[in-house]
């Protein structure tokens, strides 16, 4: 898919593993592959397997920008490591994101869109 086409994820993902160390030095790629999520159209996408595959880079490309934002800012082991439920909860269910022009939770974009809509 040309729209979220990008080398990060070989450059990141080892044996089925984050390595955050080496995403971290990335931000910007991963900086610029938020804003294509954010003002993607659906009339860039010509199928429903497109958008599907779509929606569901852009899940994962937000969850990786929010940990490691959310990790350069929490100094200790005990802030990155020890989160309370409800930073937890703040994280899918409360803080939106711009995907395709629309804010929404990521709880909403996996149970809303994705699992609902493409059933």
């Amino acid at each position: 898919m040309a729209l979220l086409e990008s080398s990060l994820l070989s450059q990141i993902v080892f044996d089925g593993n984050v390595n955050y160390s080496i995403l971290e030095t990335k931000l910007d790629e991963l900086n610029r592959l938020v804003a294509v999520i954010a003002h993607a159209s659906e009339e860039q996408l010509t199928s429903n397997d497109e958008k599907l595959a779509f929606l569901i880079n852009a899940y994962n490309i937000i969850v990786l920008h929010k940990v490691v934002t959310w990790c350069k800012k929490k100094k200790s082991f005990a802030q990155k490591h020890l989160r309370p439920l409800w930073t937890k909860a703040k994280f899918f269910f409360i803080e939106k994101h711009e995907i395709m022009g629309r804010r929404m939770t990521l709880a909403y974009l996996e149970n809303g869109i994705i699992r609902c809509v493409f059933r």
